[in-house]
């Protein structure tokens, strides 16, 4: 089999933060489709981990890819034991995941605060939510059901 074909490409933040220079070729650095599981679950977290102060893009449309709109929005003003305000962060966080991360489709995202009693032995995790984005990982080689668990600030 080509050995480029097995190769997917890069996201463009992967290309533009640099990396293994023995991965680079004439398309940019590639993953394996090994590796590709990994560079999403790291997209994703620099993504969860990014704020933005503009109101979140609406699906699809010209603004939903712009570098001003990338990250989410803050969820301080948010419950996490509020159900109405654990579905408005899910669909906020999923509409983010659409419009940067184009290898994963079918996107579905939990919420879930924790508990008093984890609450009273970490008070720092007041601040933070539980969250999974499950979907479907897509490339040239691979196509199959992902996914990931993260623990992020509100």
């Amino acid at each position: 089999m080509d050995e480029r074909r097995t190769h997917l490409r890069a996201s463009l933040l992967d290309r533009l933060v640099g990396g293994r220079p023995e991965a680079a070729g004439a398309e940019g650095r590639a993953h394996r489709p090994a590796g590709l599981y990994e560079a999403v679950r790291q997209d994703l977290e620099r993504l969860l981990s990014t704020r933005r102060g503009t109101p979140p893009p609406e699906r699809g449309g010209p603004a939903a890819r712009r570098v001003h709109d990338y990250g989410v929005q803050d969820f301080l003003h948010l419950s996490p034991r509020s159900e109405a305000d654990r579905r408005q962060m899910a669909a906020a966080i999923a509409r983010a995941v659409e419009a940067f991360e184009p290898r994963l489709t079918q996107v579905r995202v939990e919420v879930e605060g924790f508990t008093d009693e984890e609450i009273r032995a970490h008070p720092e995790r007041v601040e933070m939510v539980r969250l999974r984005i499950d979907g479907l990982l897509r490339g040239e080689a691979v196509q199959e059901p992902v996914s990931f668990p993260f623990v992020v600030r509100r």
